[in-house]
């Protein structure tokens, strides 16, 4: 587990990719940037690791594709969700598991 140092600065980058108009989570200790599909993820990760230069952020990082970023506005989402996501299909998480950085 990190240092108290190193949770303040992966939350300071995660502020700033907010800033940036960027999605992000949290998990197992990565900040993680998310796309809403696979031709996005290049230039994210570009662009993350550029801001992460500029700020001195030498943690680490990740970019993934969110299915939930993709979904229309207008689609209600518990009936896309028990139409796309089966608990007995693991092809779902591993296809949006994205690009570690």
């Amino acid at each position: 587990m990190g240092t108290i140092s190193n949770e303040i600065s992966k939350q300071k980058f995660m502020n700033e990719l907010i800033a940036k108009g960027y999605s992000t989570v949290y998990e197992n200790g990565v900040p993680i940037a998310l796309c809403k599909d696979k031709s996005e993820i290049s230039n994210t990760v570009k662009a993350i690791r550029e801001i992460a230069k500029k700020m001195g952020y030498n943690e680490s990082l990740g970019v993934k594709v969110s299915k939930a970023l993709s979904i229309p506005a207008d689609t209600n989402v518990l009936d896309s969700i028990s139409e796309n996501t089966s608990i007995e299909n693991n092809d779902d998480f591993e296809e949006s598991a994205g690009e570690a950085v």
